[in-house]
């Protein structure tokens, strides 16, 4: 080459601007203001978990007919949880809306619902058997859920949240979990 140096400070040239480039476009991203995420509400994720456990169960074309009917999902009107559920109305469930309906007490519940959810304190002295008997999949929070005869109990494992699951209940109620649910479920009793 006639004369190298040309190259090579052209070259030098090319460097400084790429690395005055990376070194603005650094600092934008450092000094710029940041959006902090907002935490996750914990109903809010129950929620989300009590929509996917239903959406990974099967129910029989007896309990859930194939017609325009609606997924029932049936909580207390006075439940904690209530509020955050009723934002799940209008998702799609197996094919149909999701109906989030309120119930103003426990003898309401009827066999139009295909879920009910039960807080922890509102489920004591329940016969979730005779409710499973109507065909109707429970799921609950607490850790006496299970032993009350409750189909899935949402629990607290730590720092998350996880489910158990009463695979003799969900039977009696002609629930199937999928395979998918079963392998992600804390216990199966």
């Amino acid at each position: 080459m006639k004369y190298p140096w040309v190259v090579s400070s052209c070259l030098v040239q090319v460097l400084k601007q790429q690395i005055l480039q990376a070194a603005i476009a650094l600092s934008l991203l450092c000094f710029s203001p940041t959006a902090h995420a907002q935490p996750i509400a914990e109903t809010d994720i129950k929620a989300a978990i009590i929509y996917n456990l239903a959406r990974f169960s099967e129910w029989p074309p007896a309990i859930l007919p194939n017609d325009e009917s609606s997924f029932r999902l049936c909580v207390l009107a006075q439940d904690p949880m209530a509020e955050t559920l009723q934002t799940l109305s209008g998702k799609s469930l197996h094919g149909r809306p999701l109906d989030i309906q309120l119930i103003a007490e426990r003898s309401e519940i009827s066999n139009t619902c295909h879920l009910v959810f039960f807080s922890e304190t509102i489920s004591a002295e329940l016969d979730f058997m005779a409710i499973a008997q109507r065909g109707i999949l429970t799921i609950g929070d607490g850790k006496d859920f299970l032993d009350m005869n409750g189909g899935i109990a949402i629990r607290r494992r730590g720092k998350k949240l996880g489910f158990s699951i009463n695979k003799s209940v969900m039977d009696v109620a002609n629930v199937s979990p999928s395979s998918k649910i079963l392998s992600l479920a804390v216990e199966v009793h």
